[in-house]
C-alpha cells in the first residue's frame, strides 16, 4: 500500500509517494520521478561527505529532523573531515539552539533568580552611598572648624 505525503514547498502543499527509493510527485494530472537515492550520491563543494555509508542530509531528510537537529547531525559528521573543533563547537551551539526552543527555562524560577539579584545590588549601592555620606559628612565638618 502506497502511504500519501504532503510537502509544502512555500507556495503549494504537494502530495508524494515514495516507492523503493524513489519519490513521485503529483502534480495535476502528472506524475514526475525524483530519485533519492541519485541526489544523495552527488555532492556540490567538497568531497567531506563521500566516505560516508549515508550522507547527513539524507539521514535528517528522511528522519524530518528540524533544523537545528539536523545541522548538529550535520557538523559531528563532518568535524573531522572539514572545519576540526570549529565544527564541534557549531555542533554544540545547534543543541543549545534546541534546548533553548524545545525546553524553555521556568519563567518564574528566572524571574526569582533575578529579583534576588537586583535586591544585592540594591544592597550593595545603599551602602556604598551611606558610606560615601559619613565620609562627606566628616570631611565637611573638619572643613567648618577649620574656617571658623
Amino acid at each position: 500500500m502506497l502511504k500519501k505525503h504532503l510537502l509544502y514547498d512555500g507556495l503549494n502543499k504537494r502530495s508524494y509517494f515514495i516507492i523503493n527509493d524513489n519519490i513521485l510527485f503529483w502534480h495535476q494530472t502528472l506524475f514526475s520521478i525524483y530519485s533519492m537515492s541519485n541526489v544523495y550520491k552527488k555532492q556540490i563543494g567538497g568531497d567531506h561527505y563521500q566516505s560516508m555509508e549515508i550522507q547527513p542530509s539524507e539521514f535528517i531528510n528522511k528522519n524530518n529532523l528540524p533544523f537545528a537537529e539536523g545541522n548538529a547531525i550535520k557538523y559531528l559528521c563532518r568535524h573531522k573531515q572539514k572545519g576540526q573543533k570549529q565544527d564541534l563547537e557549531k555542533a554544540i551551539h545547534y543543541c543549545q539552539m534546541a534546548i533553548d526552543r524545545d525546553y524553555p527555562k521556568d519563567f518564574l524560577e528566572e524571574a526569582e533568580k533575578e529579583k534576588k539579584e537586583l535586591e544585592e545590588s540594591y544592597k550593595e549601592s545603599r551602602r556604598q552611598t551611606e558610606e560615601r555620606k559619613s565620609t562627606e559628612w566628616v570631611k565637611g565638618y573638619n572643613k567648618w572648624k577649620k574656617n571658623k
